[in-house]
């Protein structure tokens, strides 16, 4: 029995991440719009430019309060970390704004950029996805 709920653990938290995803869902659009039209541009967290802290309001949308923010294939994509799962492969939800699939995301290819593990990929419209297993590759700042 506790095989069984280790074996269904990651997918406790992606049911509970969808709802958090609905929740807050339109919050995390205008994050996306504000970044895109350059509203929100608070880079000092980590001193890079990859890096975006939120206001007050809106940090409780990705843990740490700050998302982080690649350019991949010339359009915006964002990555918010969820709050409620400490862990060496960090989850979250990603933000692409060219409609990605998980082949695509599979092979993003930038060293500076994110880098999928394949551990787990759900779609959740063309744009958004739930991932785990997340890493980033990037110089210091």
């Amino acid at each position: 029995m506790g095989l069984l709920i280790l074996l269904n653990f990651g997918k406790v938290y992606y049911w509970i991440s969808l709802i958090d995803f609905n929740i807050h869902q339109s919050d995390r659009n205008n994050v996306v719009d504000m970044i895109k039209i350059n509203k929100l541009n608070d880079y000092s967290y980590k001193s890079s430019i990859n890096w975006i802290n939120l206001p007050d309001s809106l940090k409780n949308l990705s843990q740490g309060g700050n998302v982080r923010i690649e350019m991949i294939e010339n359009k915006i994509s964002v990555f918010f970390y969820l709050k409620f799962k400490e862990s060496e492969d960090p989850i979250g939800f990603a933000y692409f704004d060219t409609p990605m699939t998980k082949e695509r995301i599979m092979n993003i290819n930038n060293p500076n950029s994110f880098y999928f593990g394949d551990k787990w990929i759900k779609k959740i419209n063309d744009n958004w996805f739930y991932i785990e297993s997340i890493t980033i590759r990037e110089t210091g700042p």
